[in-house]
This record gives C-alpha cells, sequence and structure tokens, in this order.
C-alpha cells in the first residue's frame, strides 16, 4: 500500500510540460462550454415552454371572449324580436282598447295654428280682457284661414 501511495504522489507532483498544461486547459475550456451550451438549450427550452403557455392562454381567453360575444349577439336578436313584436300597432291598439279601456274616436277634429306675424303680435293687447276673450279656432274641416270666433 505504501508504494501505491507513494505512486499516486508522484504522479500528483509530477512536472507538467506546456503542452499537457495547455491539453488540460483546453479540457477545461471544453467541458465550460458544454456546460454553458447546455444551460443556453435549457434555458432556451424554458422560454420555448413558457410562450406555449401563454399562448395557451391567451387562446382560451379569446375563445371565451368570442363565446361571450355569440351568447350577447343572440340575446339581442331576441330583445329586437321581442321589441318588435310588442311594437306591432295591432298589439298596441289591443293592449290600449282591452287593459287600458281606451275608444277609438268617432270624429277627429284638426286645430290649425295661427300665422302669427310681425304685425299680429305688435299689434295685440298686453294685457288679458277681464271677460268675454276672444279665441281664434280654426273652423272644422275648414283650413282656409278662416276662424270662428267664440
Amino acid at each position: 500500500p505504501r508504494a501505491e501511495a507513494g505512486a499516486r504522489a508522484e504522479r500528483h507532483f509530477a512536472v507538467l510540460d506546456r503542452r499537457a498544461l495547455a491539453a488540460r486547459r483546453r479540457a477545461r475550456q471544453a467541458r465550460a462550454l458544454v456546460v454553458l451550451a447546455g444551460l443556453v438549450l435549457a434555458g432556451a427550452l424554458g422560454l420555448v415552454a413558457a410562450s406555449q403557455s401563454l399562448v395557451a392562454s391567451e387562446q382560451v381567453r379569446i375563445d371565451s371572449a368570442r363565446q361571450a360575444l355569440a351568447n350577447a349577439v343572440q340575446s339581442e336578436q331576441q330583445l329586437q324580436s321581442t321589441r318588435a313584436r310588442l311594437a306591432a300597432p295591432a298589439r298596441v291598439l289591443a293592449v290600449a282598447e282591452k287593459s287600458l279601456h281606451m275608444v277609438a274616436p268617432t270624429q277627429v277634429t284638426y286645430l290649425t295654428p295661427v300665422a302669427t306675424g310681425p304685425t299680429l303680435g305688435a299689434t295685440a293687447p298686453r294685457a288679458a280682457p277681464a271677460s268675454g276673450g276672444t279665441l281664434h279656432l280654426a273652423a272644422p274641416g275648414r283650413h282656409d284661414g278662416a276662424t270662428a270666433t267664440r
């Protein structure tokens, strides 16, 4: 055993020439380069995995938003259909007559407005008469400017 220990000591403390030192240095650099390349490759693979995860989560979010949009469009179409059905003239008339107890008029009287000109406003009395004022109304069925006085 002592002979082996002496041989190990000799090998350990052996004089190395420059070529052997350069070879060891190159071997260390090559190992460091392999380790560095492995780390870069592992980092790149991790980055790819993270980006794939991000893309997948964004796709899920987009799909969810598209589904919500489709639901909203369908709901809006149903609401428009309901609105059109409720606003139908026949339904409005039926509700007015049955639920609100309204009746159709037997006679329609149209009133035409009096054309106010610069002289009519200037000559009109400022104070209202105390009794028996004049009211200008269009005669029923006449639209030629003739007025009835009350």
